[in-house]
């Protein structure tokens, strides 16, 4: 269970790291785009 898991669970913060950065690069970019 434990080789199904670790992989599963880099999965997941890969994921999140992910879609953390690009929530972070839409904030950066949002003022930069016109209105």
């Amino acid at each position: 269970m434990t080789v199904l898991v670790a992989p599963h669970r880099g999965l997941t913060v890969n994921v999140l790291l992910q879609l953390a950065s690009g929530l972070v690069a839409m904030t950066l970019c949002l003022p930069v785009l016109p209105d």
